[in-house]
């Protein structure tokens, strides 16, 4: 075990190659050292929680925002390791989507509509402008959604693991219809399996990501799961392809390579629909690069930002 010291604060690694670049970027795992953060709550319906520096100082205006949605089952804390890798250089802030981590339940429906409502009441609320945008998975989706509906707010956007449609046939519905009936009766052991398994590669699994994921796991309860279910009634036929040349600010598109949920050829397709976009191709990385992978997913958005 050793001691890194890099721009966004401290951490701690396990060095299996040398330096950070090729086998040492690629098996490095990350356990954070301690810097602050802490939640604040707004007032509104649904409340949105959302993650930020928390050392008791409101974060300089004149640092650019980054901004993170996680994706589906997920929270802000999806982006501890971004945190504490850009919140000295950044304003980072992440938000807990309705009916997510610390937020509460939605009143009305789950949806990219209403998620992309609840991000713009955070604009207003933090008065946020020219934002650095990231979105995974869902998350991208939702960032999508935002950049077409609101382009003045948006500096630049990442999009991390998404999909530019989702698949509407009888086998994906009837397999959503089953999910919404069966999920009280789902283990913690298959939600350990989709954690550890199909999220990350087993290769990439060290002992510090592995308890993180624990840690995770001890806080998924299963309002989660229903939460989830109808996010992903939701989602079924969106498509977005049509409209992809209205994103006109500057894109990175990142993916890990052996993703089993995205396809490497989803990637092709919004990097050849988003005019002037960037992709990036994680190796040996599943559906989580930003935490499976740190401190190559940092680097990359530490280029692109």
């Amino acid at each position: 075990m050793g001691y890194l010291k890099v721009k966004g604060g401290k951490y701690f690694y396990r060095e299996q190659g040398a330096g950070l670049r090729g086998a040492g970027l690629r098996g490095a795992g990350l356990r954070r050292a301690s810097l602050p953060v802490g939640y604040s709550q707004k007032t509104g319906r649904p409340a949105v929680t959302y993650l930020h520096p928390g050392d008791g100082q409101t974060p300089s205006q004149e640092r650019k925002t980054l901004l993170m949605i996680h994706g589906l089952g997920g929270s802000s804390r999806d982006f501890d390791f971004q945190f504490r890798y850009f919140s000295r250089k950044y304003r980072c802030i992440a938000p807990d989507l309705a009916g997510c981590g610390r937020s509460s339940l939605a009143e009305d429906n789950y949806s990219l509509e209403s998620s992309v409502s609840q991000i713009k009441r955070l604009f207003r609320q933090l008065k946020l402008k020219s934002v650095i945008l990231l979105g995974h998975s869902m998350g991208g989706m939702i960032a999508l959604e935002y950049g077409l509906k609101y382009p003045r707010d948006i500096d630049k956007l990442i999009l991390v693991s998404c999909l530019p449609f989702v698949k509407n046939n009888l086998t994906y519905l009837l397999g959503l219809r089953i999910f919404q009936y069966i999920y009280p009766l789902i283990p913690k052991s298959a939600i350990r399996f989709y954690l550890f398994r199909l999220n990350i590669s087993p290769q990439n699994l060290n002992e510090d990501l592995s308890k993180w994921l624990k840690t995770e796991l001890n806080q998924f309860q299963k309002k989660d799961l229903k939460v989830m279910s109808e996010y992903v009634n939701s989602l079924v036929g969106w498509n977005i392809l049509g409209r992809l040349k209205g994103i006109k600010v500057p894109t990175l598109i990142i993916k890990g390579e052996k993703d089993f949920i995205v396809s490497n050829k989803s990637l092709e397709i919004l990097h050849q629909k988003i005019k002037g976009s960037k992709e990036s191709l994680i190796k040996g990385c599943r559906h989580c690069p930003m935490y499976e992978k740190p401190l190559a997913f940092n680097q990359i958005l530490e280029e692109f930002i």
